[in-house]
């Protein structure tokens, strides 16, 4: 990943690093879970938005691995999110995991339920169906996960995009998200050529 990426994390790595030696699905979650905003850098630089992301955990009696529910809109329209996943999260090794993308019939019932993740109870994880290809892997070093979906195989057809690209950063504080589609020929079609957003958590 781009060292770009690696400067935007605010992290202190050596004390992150003994505080987190023993690493679960439930750490990674406690770094993801909040509120998390990117407008301190859309202040500093008109090229990105003012962008909300909100993320709450579902299905908490699952044993097969923790679930989230996530949500991303415009901070002025957040009635109108652009972005909804649902993503479980599972362990590899004590520093490897993988956040697995999944989504249920008609997301768009579900705006704003991060206010409200009950919303979710009627539902059970196996009525929610693996969006194929789009499995981050996010490996832990010195305070933070970095991770990104493998090649091309993230199928999106997104504003004639054939597949998107995701690498981010977590760090217990804020994380850093860089999407892009491209077509068919790798050509990229949107996305952010400067890097990715900065989210700070609230």
């Amino acid at each position: 990943m781009r060292a770009l990426l690696l400067s935007l994390v605010l992290v202190i790595p050596s004390l992150l690093s003994a505080q987190w030696d023993k690493l679960t699905t439930e750490s990674l979650a406690e770094f993801m879970i909040g509120s998390f905003s990117s407008a301190e850098q859309a202040r500093r630089d008109s090229n990105f938005a003012d962008v909300d992301v909100e993320v709450v955990r579902i299905w908490p009696q699952s044993v097969k691995g923790v679930w989230l529910y996530l949500e991303e809109a415009e901070h002025a329209d957040k009635g109108h999110p652009y972005r909804q996943q649902i993503l479980r999260l599972t362990q590899v090794n004590d520093t490897v995991f993988q956040s697995t993308m999944f989504e249920l019939d008609s997301m768009e019932l579900y705006v704003n339920a991060f206010k409200d993740p009950t919303r979710f109870d009627k539902h059970k994880p196996a009525e929610a169906h693996e969006v194929k290809g789009c499995v981050m892997t996010l490996i832990w070093n010195r305070g933070t996960f970095s991770g990104a979906t493998n090649g091309d195989d993230c199928l999106n057809k997104k504003a004639g995009a054939v597949y998107t690209t995701v690498e981010v950063m977590i760090g217990l504080d804020s994380m850093v998200s860089w999407e892009r589609g491209f077509d068919g020929k790798g050509n990229q079609i949107w996305g952010s050529d400067l890097g990715g957003y900065e989210f700070m958590k609230k």
